[in-house]
């Protein structure tokens, strides 16, 4: 908030000096009290004018509705005593909001707190346009007060040194009284539906698919929490897993979490007791392949070889097969109900895995329950369509009935005198009214947030500080955590989070700690700076040395000039267990990042080759062609090229594969490079093949057969012989038609 007189030059050329400072000691009197009576600071005096701070260096939650009131009151203090001991004085009030950097800055001969960013400039171009008596304000002020104060709409105008325009409303007073909420319904019915679908799920032959959609905070999880109860009771067996937006460790995936509880032992056990997990399931044929992979453990490396012949897409399948399988050889016994979390985060593959296992209800006592965000759904037509036939029903969830919101304030006997007004402001989401009732007591004149982040914020600037430096140190970690990470990150051995969980930020699960909401986790971790952010993800990239994924993912936020690499690391971590999509994925978030040339031709060349792999030639080929114009030389020019030519093949672009084959070919023969010059003459007998040159393709694969005994590769020698075989077939073929 900016405040100054209106028309102080002329003031100051009519009063002496002494009348001058008498004043405006009475100025800013009346405006530091109104600015601390709202419990913001003031930042600086300067000349006749006042900065303020409304949200730091504690935030309270509605601190836009705080600098408002602030305003209101100073417009008419300074009016009824100000004018009645100078004649008539006004003065003109900026108010913005916006995202700043809050810290001391100064130098070493002097340091002062304030706060920097484009809210700050706002707030003084306010300042300038307001004429007398008026308070200018943003959009944002607005729509953060709007149901509490009145204003008149002036539209966008232009500011000095900004972008674009910025939308301006006059402040005209407050609210005689707030709105009343709308009617809402409960959860009532909602339970109905899923008590009926377990009921004949229990007594009958077939499962169903539950989605449970609905806006963050709603109540999804709650609802899922008391399926599971009513299913319980039921005799069904329980097993659950999560989505993770950010910060899962490896083995800790959905799917991967479900098999595991499936075979009955838990995520962490180590590789000797999941291969012994794996043996007693029984497998038949390469399904403990499979079982390996959904697990996400290394494959054995008797077994490795055989995997990679394996194709993408028969992979793919199998695995779909072997978790219908497990799904329906334990619902023989007992009903199972299988709850999966927060889907709207879930990877293609994931998603594949999680219509395979709404295939399995078709065929057993098993129900699936999903939950997701409405606005970010990926149960999308053509993934219920995949699913399959059987029963889908889609649960969303609306606000909570007034009466239901009451009922959950009466356990908070604490916040009793401000219940009706959290109830009124939460507006019927559980999260947002639970998080209110438990900060109420502690915010002045009862005054409450107007947003989930605010109150989170609110909450998080009353604890103490050791408390405060491990919830912004676990909001990096992400939504679920380890305590011991939790220690290392923050560096006490001996840190315990009962300050936390008594109140109800984190809750403890299974495997560690939980943020109790995802929009928990994200408002503390909005209110960390830049630098903040970027220091604590460095720490957690130490945290997590042996983990490539997590490392690579800590140094990506941090922008640390390693992140490129770590995240090459990663993607071959993945593709050694088989996660090509993940693998694909992490190589070109390193590649948006590289900058030196050798890491943009290394990221390059992983991602060309495994989009190549999964038969996506013109992604392939765009990967290929940055490798080459960041100026792949030698060997990585040799594997660019030839990658360039298979992905030209499937493209069917004959005639640019066969050039970009020429190209290569001097350079693989001046280095004796053998496996270069077994996969030239491999392709080429392919392109020769594709155009009807049998006697072409023979020789070309002949001499592929050639260099890879040579090499005494099996590998190009099998393919040298699956080359000769179809020449020969379809020269059989041919004499046959003559």
């Amino acid at each position: 908030m900016f405040c100054d007189i209106v028309g102080y030059t002329g003031l100051s050329s009519k009063l002496d000096p002494e009348e001058v400072h008498a004043l405006l000691e009475r100025f800013f009197a009346v405006v530091d009290a109104a600015v601390d009576r709202y419990g913001g600071v003031i930042d600086k005096h300067i000349g006749d004018a006042a900065m303020a701070l409304f949200g730091a260096p504690r935030a309270h939650g509605d601190d836009a509705l705080r600098a408002v009131r602030a305003a209101l009151d100073i417009q008419t203090a300074v009016a009824e005593t100000l004018g009645a001991v100078s004649g008539q004085l006004a003065v003109h009030v900026g108010l913005a909001m916006g995202e700043v950097v809050a810290s001391t800055v100064g130098s070493d001969w002097h340091r002062g707190y304030t706060v920097t960013g484009e809210a700050v400039n706002v707030a003084a171009r306010l300042l300038d346009l307001a004429g007398a008596g008026e308070t200018f304000v943003s959009g944002e002020i607005y729509l953060a007060t709007s149901q509490a104060a009145d204003y008149e709409l002036l539209g966008p105008q232009a500011m000095k040194g900004l972008g674009s325009a910025v939308e301006v409303w006059r402040l005209t007073g407050m609210k005689r009284g707030a709105a009343a909420g709308a009617p809402l319904v409960g959860r009532r019915a909602e339970l109905g539906q899923c008590r009926a679908v377990l009921s004949a799920i229990a007594e009958g032959a077939s499962g169903a698919v539950v989605v449970v959609r609905g806006e963050p905070g709603i109540g999804k999880t709650r609802l899922v929490e008391e399926v599971r109860s009513i299913a319980a009771g039921m005799g069904f067996a329980r097993h659950m897993g999560w989505v993770l937006d950010f910060g899962t460790e490896r083995g800790h995936g959905a799917v991967r979490t479900i098999v595991a509880d499936l075979l009955g032992f838990e995520r962490d056990v180590s590789l000797e007791d999941a291969e012994a997990a794996i043996v007693a399931a029984k497998p038949t044929g390469d399904d403990s392949l499979y079982l390996r992979d959904l697990l996400e453990i290394p494959q054995r490396e008797d077994d490795r070889s055989l995997y990679e012949a394996i194709d993408r897409a028969a992979r793919a399948r199998a695995k779909e097969r072997v978790l219908t399988d497990l799904i329906e050889a334990t619902a023989h016994a007992n009903p199972v109900l299988v709850t999966v979390e927060d889907v709207h985060w879930a990877d293609p593959e994931t998603l594949s895995l999680l219509a395979a296992l709404a295939r399995a209800t078709m065929r057993s006592r098993a129900a699936v329950v999903m939950t997701t965000r409405i606005a970010a759904d990926p149960l999308h037509a053509g993934w219920r369509a995949a699913a399959g036939d059987g029963l889908q029903l889609t649960i969303d969830l609306t606000p909570l009935a007034p009466a239901e919101s009451e009922r959950i304030a009466r356990c908070f006997p604490a916040a009793e005198v401000f219940a009706s007004k959290c109830v009124e402001r939460a507006g019927g989401n559980p999260l947002f009214l639970e998080q209110l009732l438990r900060t109420a007591g502690d915010l002045v004149d009862g005054r409450l947030p107007s947003t989930i982040q605010s109150v989170v914020l609110a909450r998080t600037d009353l604890l103490a500080p050791n408390d405060k430096r491990a919830i912004e140190a676990a909001s990096v970690l992400g939504q679920r955590f380890a305590l011991a990470n939790l220690r290392a990150l923050i560096d006490d051995p001996r840190y315990a989070c009962d300050a936390l969980l008594r109140n109800a930020l984190l809750r403890s699960v299974a495997d560690g700690l939980q943020f109790v909401h995802a929009l928990v986790r994200d408002g503390v971790y909005a209110s960390l700076t830049r630098a903040r952010r970027r220091q604590l993800h460095r720490s957690a990239a130490e945290v997590f040395l042996k983990d490539p994924v997590l490392r690579a993912e800590h140094l990506g936020l941090a922008e640390d000039p390693r992140s490129p690499q770590a995240y090459l690391e990663a993607s071959r971590n993945q593709e050694s267990l088989f996660r090509l999509d993940q693998a694909a994925d992490l190589a070109l978030r390193g590649l948006a990042i590289a900058i030196v040339p050798h890491d943009r031709i290394a990221l390059a060349l992983q991602v060309g080759n495994l989009q190549l792999d999964a038969g996506r030639g013109e992604d392939a080929l765009e990967a290929y062609r940055i490798a080459l114009a960041a100026g792949a030389a030698d060997a990585d020019r040799l594997r660019t090229l030839i990658g360039c030519a298979a992905a030209y093949r499937l493209l069917a672009k004959i005639d640019d594969a066969f050039a970009a084959l020429s190209d290569a070919e001097p350079a693989a023969r001046a280095d004796a490079n053998s496996r270069a010059l077994a996969e030239i003459h491999y392709l080429r007998g392919n392109l020769h093949f594709a155009r009807g040159e049998i006697e072409v393709c023979r020789s070309e694969h002949a001499s592929a057969l050639d260099v890879a005994l040579r090499l005494g590769s099996p590998e190009w020698r099998a393919r040298a012989l699956s080359g000769l075989a179809d020449a020969q077939y379809m020269d059989c073929r041919m004499a046959r038609r003559r």
